[in-house]
């Protein structure tokens, strides 16, 4: 009975090391790395660097060999014990142990199988739904654009430029000369304030495309996602608290408000409305004039949150206006 349990125990855990090899290797086939093999960094820009990458990739080739080896030597102490218990019982018995031992390792291979399933899907790659890897983008930053992809996604140089530079050492400037710029309105402000709006931990922008698709072609709208960049924090304060000073009698707060606001407009059949398009609104903002107009507008009554005076959000604003 002893020498039956062993070779059940070690069947399995055979065949479940085989299951786990084949999890590995699509997680190397697909160039993404599975979460145990991650770890922390006190930089959390780092995360997004190249060497790190490197790392996590050296490591899943490393796990690959590892668990490799000890399937090896475990498939030689499970023959092992299987001769063993073959040479114990008679020929009838053992054929009845192994479908009872088959059953049983089938039994509990099905959850580790569902389990390896759901970390792939959570990794992004449903294997049940087969796709061709060279038109699916799995990992977006190590994927290299086609001449098209990356004509629709071109941004104009006069506002935005390539940088050849280590990202992360990149990043810890910015925070630098943030933080100078910030420093010596400290006493000035309240401690909360001021802690707020330091930057750590920031993160480059995300550059994605919107199709529009109501427009001939389906030409890509370009975004840049700043959440969790090096002036995010200062840009969420000032946002809600200048907030007020963006609306006025001539903006309206959305499509629903704007038809009701027209139709208690008294025209006549020769009337025609016509609607302009900025192109590039954002990126051609003058900003030294708009951040002057904030500053000149803001005051105690037009803040949203009494816990900041106008003053505080005036010197903030005359330190940005140094970025």
């Amino acid at each position: 009975m002893k020498t039956y349990r062993c070779v059940n125990k070690n069947i399995f855990k055979t065949k479940k090391l085989e299951l786990d090899l084949v999890f590995l290797n699509h997680c190397k086939l697909y160039n993404i790395i599975p979460n145990f093999l991650r770890f922390k960094l006190y930089d959390k820009s780092f995360l997004l660097t190249n060497t790190y990458k490197s790392w996590l990739l050296i490591l899943l080739d490393r796990e690959i060999k590892r668990q490799s080896r000890k399937l090896t030597k475990l498939k030689v102490t499970t023959n092992n014990l299987v001769l063993d218990l073959k040479s114990k019982v008679s020929v009838f018995d053992f054929k009845c142990l192994s479908v009872l031992i088959n059953h049983n390792v089938d039994r509990k291979l099905f959850s580790v199988k569902e389990i390896h399933h759901r970390k792939l899907r959570n990794l992004g790659i449903d294997l049940r739904n087969k796709v061709d890897i060279n038109k699916v983008i799995f990992n977006f930053s190590d994927r290299t654009l086609s001449v098209d992809e990356n004509n629709a996604l071109s941004l104009d140089s006069s506002k935005f430029k390539l940088l050849y530079v280590d990202l992360s050492s990149h990043l810890l400037k910015l925070e630098d000369k943030l933080n100078r710029l910030l420093r010596p309105i400290k006493e000035t402000i309240n401690e909360a304030t001021y802690n707020s709006i330091l930057a750590s931990g920031s993160r480059p922008g995300c550059l994605y495309g919107l199709p529009k698709v109501h427009k001939t072609g389906t030409p890509l709208r370009p975004i840049v996602s700043s959440i969790n960049t090096f002036n995010y924090k200062l840009a969420k304060f000032l946002a809600k608290i200048i907030k007020p000073v963006t609306t006025n009698e001539y903006t309206t707060a959305n499509t629903l408000e704007f038809v009701n606001e027209i139709k208690q407009l008294n025209i006549d059949d020769s009337t025609i409305m016509a609607s302009f398009d900025v192109k590039s609104l954002f990126t051609n903002v003058p900003l030294s004039e708009t951040t002057q107009i904030i500053t000149d507008t803001t005051s105690d009554e037009s803040l949203s949150r009494k816990t900041t005076t106008a003053g505080e959000v005036q010197i903030v604003l005359k330190r940005v206006k140094m970025l």
